[in-house]
């Protein structure tokens, strides 16, 4: 009787969600995050206004989170990820098997050989068959767009075990002979001395070398160019800072108009203390704007968060972000109630905001104690920053659902009843006050079951507390019949 009562209790509970994403999915656009996916993921930069630097540091916090790491050894399971993510998606699209693959709950759900890839530093899209590296020139091999040698490398090949050399965001097939002559020189307008280099696969132009002022510098290709763009900034914001331990070691990486010219390779360690650079920025930053992002990247890109890496380039995402970030002229900050992501700096010129906002807990019992005691901010004005202790800001809460409730003024601790409520935390500067607020709920303790369920619940315990007293004092069972409706009766 007792797991009978257990077991009706329980279907009267709510059932978990099932994830239904891919029930309807036809083609590779299905698989695109929404709008709404997209902000939520980088919700901790709601209410922020940051540009360069710390919007840098916050997206490399952002990054990190939740990251995997792909396979980057030899041979088909490692070049099975790029035959997702660089597949020409119009060429082709998902077949009935790879929709019934990726229903049925499949992890490795597309195909393996048979479809056409769009290849870095080549015009045409190739048609793969089989495992590219064939040897010689005329094959496809794996391009770190990013270099591995400028900060992720050493004589051992480190960069085959650490986050930063298995990045499949700075990963793409690419013409083997064009990937050897761009070496590592930087990305840039080739402006003296430019020579095209032709594919020796499709025998066309993939790229150019040339010099810009006193660098080498390699030229993509224009289709290429903005993809490039967006691949070195993501790495930039990925890898901003040195990193040890669950992630690590991973390099501190910049972009610069005079870049580190280095010979050999650096390793992690050799950034530590001082970041590399890699450029040529000001060329990037143009390339950002004259190649804007394609179909393919988006869809790249939801595909690596989706199903590879769990991370996302945000310069594909929100494209304005380039200048907020690497700008240092910009008159934007970055935005996300905006759908593009930026607003005009002037607009927040001079503002307060707690820090680390979104990972605040939101939800409390009634009537236990609250402790807002680890509550800090950040000032900023005029483009600079300056963090703002506890004992510096003043604290009050407001009620959202009780107009008779009394706004409190507290400092660190507080005792609420079952609500809704908003924190404002307030800082005096030059005799203004600015403050910066968020929502919090203070919920009832115990379930939470309508009446109804609670009713339905009495009436079961009744039911079989009758028939358990019932039966121990008759030494007889309740029996059910059928009736000639089909119900049930008592007999």
């Amino acid at each position: 009787m007792k797991f009978i009562l257990l077991a009706l209790i329980a279907s009267l509970l709510p059932k978990p969600n099932v994830s239904k994403a891919y029930e309807s999915v036809t083609t590779f656009n299905d698989l695109v995050s929404t709008k709404n996916e997209i902000k939520s993921y980088y919700s901790a930069l709601s209410g922020q206004y940051l540009k360069g630097e710390e919007l840098l540091k916050e997206l490399n916090k952002i990054l990190k989170v939740n990251q995997t790491k792909p396979d980057y050894s030899g041979g088909s399971p490692t070049w099975y990820n790029y035959l997702l993510v660089d597949r020409n998606f119009e060429k082709s699209n998902l077949t009935s098997s790879e929709i019934s693959a990726l229903k049925s709950g499949t992890k490795k759900w597309w195909l393996s050989k048979d479809i056409y890839c769009d290849v870095l530093y080549s015009s045409t899209d190739l048609h793969y068959t089989s495992n590219p590296n064939s040897g010689g020139t005329t094959y496809i091999s794996r391009e770190h767009v990013f270099p591995k040698s400028y900060g992720f490398n050493n004589s051992e090949n480190m960069y085959t075990s650490i986050y930063a050399g298995c990045d499949i965001h700075n990963l793409k097939m690419a013409d083997h002979g064009i990937n050897v002559q761009h070496s590592n020189d930087f990305y840039g307008n080739a402006k003296n001395n430019k020579t095209p280099i032709n594919s020796a696969i499709s025998k066309v132009v993939g790229g150019y070398t040339g010099t810009s002022g006193s660098y080498n510098v390699f030229e993509p290709l224009d289709e290429d160019k903005g993809n490039v763009a967006r691949c070195l900034m993501y790495m930039v914001a990925r890898y901003y800072t040195y990193e040890e331990g669950t992630y690590g070691p991973n390099p501190a990486l910049r972009l610069s108009n005079t870049p580190d010219v280095i010979s050999g390779t650096r390793t992690p360690s050799q950034t530590k203390n001082s970041p590399i650079s890699y450029g040529i920025l000001n060329d990037i930053l143009e390339w950002n704007t004259k190649d804007p992002i394609d179909n393919n990247e988006i869809i790249r890109n939801s595909l690596i968060h989706k199903f590879i890496q769990n991370n996302r380039n945000p310069f594909i995402d929100y494209p304005l972000w380039a200048d907020v970030c690497f700008n240092p002229d910009t008159q934007y900050v970055c935005d996300l109630s905006q759908a593009n992501g930026v607003t005009a700096a002037s607009e927040k010129a001079t503002f307060v905001q707690i820090k680390d906002k979104a990972n605040i807990v939101k939800k409390y019992k009634a009537n236990e104690e609250i402790d807002f005691s680890s509550i800090t901010a950040t000032f900023y004005t005029n483009g600079t920053s300056k963090e703002v202790s506890h004992d510096e800001l003043s604290f009050q809460i407001e009620s959202r659902s009780d107009s008779s409730f009394t706004p409190k003024t507290i400092r660190n601790k507080v005792t609420l009843e079952k609500g809704e409520y908003t924190f404002i935390a307030k800082y005096v500067q030059d005799e203004t006050i600015y403050q910066d607020s968020f929502d919090f709920e203070v919920e009832g303790s115990g379930l939470n079951i309508d009446a109804k369920t609670i009713m339905i619940i009495i009436g079961i315990v009744a039911v079989v507390t009758f028939a358990i007293v019932f039966t121990a004092v008759t030494g007889k069972r309740i029996k059910l019949r059928k009736s000639k409706k089909g119900k049930s009766r008592k007999r």
